[in-house]
């Protein structure tokens, strides 16, 4: 069942929190955004009167989805949250004054997804995360003021996706990411960010790599040339990032190869002079939304790229065709 609880419904939730849960409900989404639309923003705030949530949810025995959606006036989620051990599922959107999640969390054992988003209150993520033994996606966007990543996230070794939107505060990343055995896809915006753990080579099973928007980071490490998986690499405004390290070129099963910015008189990285050692790569793209851009040299082995299919070189736009054909 599905009961969305927007502004209007919150106070029979608050008054008559025995009728509302009952042990059947399989999803319950708390809406107090005032808002239809489906592409909600959370980066934007509105108020909202809802303070707390009943421990009564706990009672929710089968509850496998739960969703808060711009729930602004929350501070904390009830420690009765640990009680939902059938969820499986955990949706925090646009609750801006979120500050922290229970000690409880790590009684979610049936979990496999937690989004946070728009969490502007939000520091940490706490240590107890690492015990969600059954989490495959975790998330976090426009989370402003998140500081720490902790090193229990190395402990998710069913994590498939992990994506760190902290855009602002997040400096580092702890080196037990490269215990994360399973992860396909990692993607980090983060404006602080200085750097990646060595350990990233430890990721062999990673397909996806995106980097945006973490303009203090200055280098990739040489292990990313270890992530023999990979296939996707995007860096979209790194601006102090010089070039790629010529461990890139190792990267046998690399297909997509994405550099674009969009902040003016910035560069972008440059490619490594091996490139054309990549048999797989089909997608090259050096790309800017602005014209001031200065865009890197094409090295001479570019032309020994049998695969490329895709080539985009600021405005110039080319397809390649043909099993064999080169640039």
């Amino acid at each position: 069942m599905h009961f969305p609880c927007n502004a209007h419904a919150i106070s029979y939730l608050l008054t008559s929190p025995q009728q509302l849960f009952v042990p059947c409900i399989l999803q319950l989404v708390i809406d107090t955004s005032d808002n239809d639309e489906p592409e909600y923003q959370p980066y934007i705030y509105q108020p909202s009167l809802l303070k707390s949530i009943p421990s009564s949810i706990g009672h929710l025995s089968s509850l496998q989805q739960l969703k808060f959606r711009g729930c602004n006036a929350l501070t904390t989620l009830p420690e009765s949250l640990g009680n939902l051990t059938a969820l499986t599922q955990l949706l925090v959107i646009g609750c801006h004054k979120l500050a922290s999640f229970p000690d409880t969390l790590e009684q979610l054992t049936s979990l496999q997804c937690l989004v946070i988003d728009g969490a502007n209150a939000l520091e940490k993520l706490p240590d107890t995360v690492g015990e969600l033994s059954s989490l495959k996606r975790l998330c976090t966007g426009y989370c402003h003021n998140l500081q720490r990543i902790p090193p229990s996230i190395g402990k998710l070794e069913s994590l498939t996706e992990l994506y760190l939107g902290c855009h602002g505060l997040v400096d580092a990343l702890p080196e037990s990411l490269g215990q994360l055995i399973s992860l396909k896809e990692l993607h980090v915006n983060s404006a602080s960010l200085q750097g990646l753990p060595v350990t990233l080579g430890a990721l062999t099973n990673l397909t996806s790599l995106s980097l945006s928007h973490c303009m203090s980071l200055q280098e990739l490490p040489d292990s990313i040339g270890e992530c023999t998986a990979l296939r996707c690499l995007t860096i979209n405004t790194c601006s102090n990032i010089a070039s790629l390290p010529s461990t890139v070129s190792n990267l046998a099963k690399l297909e997509e190869l994405v550099l674009h910015c969009t902040q003016e008189y910035q560069p972008l990285p440059q490619l490594p002079a091996d490139i054309g050692r990549l048999p797989n790569l089909r997608k090259l793209h050096l790309t800017s939304e602005s014209t001031t851009v200065v865009y890197p040299d094409l090295p001479g082995t570019l032309a020994q790229l049998k695969s490329l299919r895709d080539f985009k070189f600021g405005r110039l736009d080319l397809v390649v065709r043909g099993p064999s054909s080169g640039l």
